[in-house]
């Protein structure tokens, strides 16, 4: 499938996504929203309204360089980025589908799911190669 790239712009950042053409394989990551100026949002985009993908949206808040530097411990940022998406106004209601536990889970369920749909073929093939090598012997 072709891939192509989009460039959002937001106030505070430049995201850069490649996407499959029929959104089908796509989960789009929108970060640095605890960056953005004040009283602007990626509400839109993260309701799959503005380019909508079968697989949604998720929003994220990474640790800054500066929490990365004085060793912010993980535990600590993943409970800061969960108050901020049920503290904002504009991300409360979808708080549930945002920050980084979230797209964990969805990442493994799509790794998941692919392997399971791929391997019974991946699997037949190798029975076919083996059979045809054990035969020209």
């Amino acid at each position: 499938m072709w891939m192509r790239s989009l460039f959002y712009f937001f106030p505070t950042n430049v995201v850069l996504t490649h996407y499959c053409c029929t959104g089908l394989r796509t989960i789009g990551v929108i970060t640095k929203l605890d960056l953005m100026d004040e009283g602007t949002d990626a509400r839109d985009v993260l309701e799959n309204k503005l380019l909508p993908l079968r697989r949604g949206y998720v929003g994220v808040v990474n640790r800054s360089q500066k929490d990365i530097d004085g060793r912010k411990d993980i535990k600590v940022a993943v409970a800061a980025e969960r108050k901020f998406f049920l503290g904002h106004p504009s991300y409360r209601h979808m708080a549930e589908r945002m920050g980084t536990p979230y797209l964990q889970r969805v990442l493994n369920q799509q790794l998941t799911n692919h392997i399971r749909e791929t391997l019974p073929g991946l699997r037949d093939r190798l029975q076919v190669c083996c059979c045809f090598c054990c035969h020209r012997e």
